[in-house]
């Protein structure tokens, strides 16, 4: 009976060690969520000039925004710099941001918050390919009015957290009502 006793006793402490070791992997000594390792290398196709501009949008989302930076490695593994015709290509392998002229002229602060944008596209995309590998992904996933509503939030916070004016905020927040996403990207001037 004392041998039963004993042997509970240290499968239970061994369940509360093995919980804490759980714990402790998921969590850093400061309480925050571990961040996950960026799933690719950003790739960037485009001309010098405009390769240096992308490199220093993402250097502000270290600075400034690193978590988000994370999230645009995981999502994002080519950018490509084009005169027009912004996009992001979720059904592709590796996914691939195609970032117009304009959208790079618009500022850093912008261009940041846009590689955001895009790769919460990719989020939507791959995680319902995740949940249905053996479905097609219906494209009301991650384009059409809720998938852009939910990517012009998640820009909203960034710019925020860049510290965007009064006006560039007003702007995304009223962006929803209209209905860019609905223009061919061939036919997209930025």
């Amino acid at each position: 009976m004392k041998l039963r006793k004993i042997v509970i006793t240290l499968l239970i402490i061994a369940a509360i060690v093995s919980g804490m070791l759980i714990a402790a992997n998921e969590y850093s000594r400061h309480g925050l969520p571990v961040k996950e390792e960026p799933s690719y290398k950003l790739q960037i196709k485009g001309d010098s000039a405009n390769t240096v501009l992308t490199n220093q949008a993402i250097d502000l989302l270290k600075s400034k925004a690193p978590e988000w930076l994370d999230f645009v490695y995981k999502y994002i593994a080519i950018i490509e710099i084009a005169d027009q015709g912004s996009g992001m290509y979720v059904w592709e392998v590796p996914p691939r941001c195609k970032i117009g002229l304009k959208t790079i002229e618009a500022g850093t602060i912008w261009y940041s918050s846009v590689l955001v944008h895009e790769a919460n596209h990719s989020k939507q995309y791959t995680e319902y390919k995740s949940k249905y590998p053996s479905k097609k992904v219906p494209e009301e996933i991650y384009s059409g009015h809720d998938a852009e509503s939910e990517c012009l939030d998640v820009q909203y916070k960034v710019l925020e957290k860049l510290g965007a004016s009064k006006e560039t905020l007003d702007y995304v927040k009223n962006a929803i009502n209209t209905d860019y996403w609905k223009v061919d990207y061939k036919n997209r001037w930025w």
